[in-house]
């Protein structure tokens, strides 16, 4: 790992914390603003595997302050920043921080498509659970979307699917019986190229890789002859952590300015507290 990598996932690191920092600011009378209508003192905490809990409900505290003054006391902290809104659905600002700082550590080895001569061998690292697995497929002819549920050693839906388009991309697949990896063939003697994988479950990126397929492009004897190009889930590419870590900071951002509204408004309250008081003892004394 390099060290301008090392760096980026530092900064990484130190975003988590200050969004947790964040999400457990207190107000002036030390009660976290992000508990909802909850008691708690803390209302996020870290787990030991590095995930953030939300301790607190979902519900909203005010106080009226006066007839035209409303004040937010305690605002609903599970909204706040365990559900923002990504090209994925809602994930909390933790989990969109996490999956950007693993597809950094993992992005030197995984492309996100690969492209090779008119034969080339797939080799599978699979659970041995059922996956269902779908990227587009091109040949000379033209390309299709391929979708097949697959697991270690059973790769015959996958292999049936590919056949399925062959008029429409002129590859066709069959499994080596000497090694049990797919051997694609372009019959027309094309280009084949696989990009855009999305696997069942996988809609951020992991810290360690345990479903990919290796791409290596062979010649008339199926010996190597190109660089292997390893190939998994697209949410493990940097690029499409982008938008969701982009939708992360403007959340960040917003919630910054929420509490920077929210101590004006207590400092108000106060202010109008005071004046009221002043004036009650005033009319008492008059």
């Amino acid at each position: 790992m390099g060290l301008a990598t090392k760096a980026i996932l530092n900064e990484l690191k130190q975003l988590s914390e200050v969004a947790l920092s964040l999400a457990n600011t207190s107000d002036s009378m030390g009660r976290p603003l992000f508990a909802g209508r909850s008691s708690v003192d803390v209302p996020f905490t870290r787990n030991v595997d590095g995930t953030v809990a939300y301790n607190g409900d979902r519900g909203q505290h005010s106080v009226q302050v006066s007839e035209s003054l409303t004040t937010l006391t305690g605002i609903d902290g599970g909204s706040a920043f365990m559900r923002v809104e990504t090209p994925n659905g809602r994930r909390s600002v933790f989990e969109v921080i996490q999956s950007a700082m693993n597809s950094i550590e993992t992005g030197a080895q995984i492309k996100g498509q690969a492209t090779g001569g008119n034969k080339t061998r797939l080799d599978f690292t699979l659970p041995s659970k059922t996956e269902t697995w779908s990227f587009t497929l091109s040949g000379n002819a033209g390309a299709a979307q391929i979708t097949a549920n697959i697991a270690r050693d059973n790769l015959g839906a996958m292999v049936t699917e590919i056949n399925r388009f062959t008029s429409q991309t002129s590859v066709s697949a069959a499994i080596d019986a000497a090694t049990g990896d797919m051997i694609l063939t372009d019959i027309t003697e094309g280009e084949i190229k696989i990009e855009d994988i999305s696997i069942s479950g996988q809609d951020s990126a992991s810290e360690k890789l345990t479903s990919y397929v290796e791409f290596t492009k062979l010649d008339g004897s199926q010996a190597a002859i190109g660089p292997t190009v390893k190939l998994t889930d697209r949410d493990q590419l940097i690029a499409y952590n982008i938008s969701s870590m982009s939708a992360a900071m403007d959340s960040i951002s917003n919630k910054r300015s929420l509490i920077a509204s929210q101590i004006v408004k207590m400092k108000c309250k106060k202010m109008c507290l005071r004046v009221g008081s002043s004036s009650l003892i005033e009319m008492s004394q008059n």
